[in-house]
């Protein structure tokens, strides 16, 4: 053989050793597809096959779709159910912005109101102030002008002869008589209409015990009481008067009312039972304990 048959020779043998190496390699390289494809179980060295995985993804797709689906529409019923109470709220909420609406009314009203009667009480306030001032003045007024009047009238009657004192008690005696003759006359008319006995008023009246206040006392004999006409004071009625101090009393005397208003009286001390000094404050009754 020569060297070219050599060289050939030497060529196929290398090339046959790598071609036995390319077929180890596919060798240890090769896989069963279809094992790959098919294979229903997973083992070791033998994953599961592609068509079961896609299977199961599908089957997994189909229950994700379901869920979804359920999802969707539980998300319905419950967007649904969210509008129904939300439209029911709203109406609520209309119907209570309906009575606050009403309610700052009837506030702004109200409050309207609590201002006018503040004014009005304020005013009523200031006016009964005013009267109050206008009445302790006038009741100033009064005390001096009966003072002035008894100062003249004691002069007078020390400057007249006693016949013309005579006259003039009569005069007026005879003026008081008729005008108690009036009032006794409407009292048993009034009496007669809502059927009350006499007697038992005149019982009841001399048996009730009136207790009041001096109000004010003047160096001249006359004081102001609180009792009026109101009361039943009247005209020449005798009113004792004490002194309450230290739970104890102290009898001042006794007077006689000159002078009669709806709510006080003008009386006068009376010498020959005078006790003490009367003063503002003392207290005065139509009969003692």
């Amino acid at each position: 053989m020569n060297f070219v048959g050599k060289a050939f020779v030497l060529l196929i043998l290398i090339m046959s050793l790598v071609f036995m190496s390319f077929s180890i390699v596919v060798y240890a390289t090769h896989r069963n597809w279809r094992d790959a494809v098919t294979n229903p179980k997973a083992e070791p060295g033998k994953p599961l096959g592609l068509k079961p995985q896609m299977e199961q993804e599908a089957a997994l797709y189909l229950q994700l779709n379901a869920q979804a689906k359920k999802l969707r529409e539980d998300l319905a019923r419950e967007k649904a159910f969210k509008e129904q109470a939300v439209a029911v709220l709203e109406s609520e909420r209309d119907i209570y912005k309906a009575e606050l609406d009403k309610v700052k009314t009837e506030q702004v009203d109200w409050q309207k109101q609590l201002t006018d009667a503040s004014t009005a009480a304020q005013k009523a306030n200031e006016n009964l102030a005013a009267r109050d001032a206008q009445l302790a003045k006038l009741s100033d007024e009064h005390l001096k002008v009966i003072g002035d009047y008894e100062t003249q009238f004691k002069k007078a009657v020390e400057s007249t002869e006693q016949w013309q004192q005579a006259q003039a008690e009569a005069d007026r005696l005879k003026a008081l008589n008729v005008q108690l003759t009036d009032q006794v006359a409407k009292a048993r008319l009034v009496l007669r209409r809502y059927g009350v006995n006499e007697e038992s008023v005149a019982m009841a009246a001399s048996t009730i015990k009136l207790d009041g206040v001096v109000l004010a006392s003047s160096a001249n004999g006359l004081i102001e009481i609180s009792l009026g006409s109101d009361d039943g004071i009247e005209r020449g009625l005798k009113l004792e008067v004490y002194r309450q101090t230290a739970g104890r009393s102290k009898y001042l005397g006794r007077v006689e009312v000159l002078q009669t208003m709806p709510d006080k009286s003008v009386a006068k001390v009376i010498p020959e039972f005078r006790q003490g000094i009367i003063e503002r404050d003392d207290r005065v009754a139509t009969r003692l304990n």
